[in-house]
């Protein structure tokens, strides 16, 4: 499809610069750089479109908001502990760089950590079987959260709130996400991390809006 459209792309400027005057020409040339911006710009945008039309049309059913406190962050020993259980202690570890022999619970002082309030959410995300897609499994670790009626598909950034953790039912317990990949419904706990002065968030999927969230 997209070398269809570059094939008709050039064939219509060999045949502008072979029957036009030199004014038309200067208009096409215009023209051309304008719409082959907006070309490029659709063509990078729609691998992640395709994604996202898995979750078009889906339904999401918040059961419970609970507002907690700020999470401790793992000291690194813990991680390294963490790491090995979900490894089954098997096997050496892997020398450490340089890099990681430091601190890395220092926050970055280049970009001053902006104030979160932490809410646990549990709801369950059900895709439309009816809805025409070509991926047919959704990533719940691409969840994205941000300002109501925020278009997903505005390039501007958005440091409204993040997904600090996330859990997946399974067996009857809810487990740290996995980056596992599923086709059907799925109930989930997201921790939000948010601006305080928001009393409602909006859950989206790349360019799909998922539905709003009520904090407060």
């Amino acid at each position: 499809m997209i070398k269809l459209i570059l094939l008709l792309f050039i064939a219509l400027i060999i045949v502008a610069v072979k029957f036009l005057p030199w004014w038309a020409l200067l208009i096409v040339a215009v023209l051309a750089i304008v719409s082959f911006k907006y070309f490029v710009r659709w063509v990078f945008l729609m691998p992640f479109k395709m994604k996202g039309a898995v979750l078009h049309g889906a339904k999401l059913e918040v059961h419970s908001v609970q507002a907690t406190p700020k999470p401790a962050k793992p000291t690194k020993a813990q991680k390294e502990k963490s790491d090995d259980d979900e490894a089954g202690e098997a096997g050496e570890a892997d020398e450490e760089d340089e890099e990681d022999e430091e601190d890395d619970s220092e926050p970055d002082s280049s970009k001053p950590e902006l104030p979160r309030d932490y809410y646990w959410v549990e709801a369950t995300l059900t895709p439309d079987s009816a809805a025409g897609k070509s991926f047919k499994h959704w990533e719940p670790g691409e969840l994205i959260v941000s300002r109501p009626g925020r278009n997903p598909m505005d390039d501007q950034s958005d440091d409204v709130g993040e997904l600090d953790q996330l859990q997946v039912f399974e067996n009857g317990v809810f487990k740290p996400d996995q980056g596992m990949k599923y086709p059907d419904a799925q109930r989930l706990r997201l921790l939000l991390a948010v601006l305080p002065e928001l009393r409602e968030v909006q859950l989206n999927y790349y360019f799909e809006t998922l539905g709003s969230i009520r904090l407060k």
